[in-house]
């Protein structure tokens, strides 16, 4: 993952934005509400290929062994790729991301909007992948 980092406000590729008052509201710069910083409580950023690279490391077994991977995905370890559906995802105001995957596909969004729309179209797109 070499794409990704903690970022100050200022470092940002993009606007943030956010609704300035709810659903169906103006959009406003939301990229003065956040700290100088990244911690543990948030403030990562990743482009798509390093979601993707994730999750390809954890399934193909190069970031974990494969019994903590069969933790991680809640089974018995598997032989080769472990193909258990997953998703994982992370915002706050301005930003947010999701990665939803089982495996054989893997649908990533990154957006520089605020929760809960971005998220909204990743489950919708896995949806339509699973019929």
């Amino acid at each position: 993952m070499t794409h990704s980092s903690y970022k100050r406000p200022s470092e940002n590729a993009a606007q943030l934005y956010m609704r300035s008052e709810g659903p169906g509201s103006a959009y406003v710069d939301a990229g003065g509400i956040h700290g100088i910083s990244g911690s543990g409580a948030g403030g990562g950023y990743a482009t798509a290929g390093d979601h993707l690279a994730f999750d390809n490391a954890l399934r193909n077994e190069v970031l974990l062994n494969p019994e903590m991977t069969a933790f991680v995905f809640g089974g018995a370890p598997s032989e080769g790729r472990n193909k258990t559906p997953m998703g994982a995802a992370g915002g706050a105001e301005g930003t947010n991301a999701t990665l939803e995957s089982d495996g054989d596909w893997t649908v990533i969004i990154t957006s520089n909007i605020s929760p809960p729309l971005p998220e909204r179209i990743g489950l919708a797109l896995a949806g339509a992948l699973q019929k």
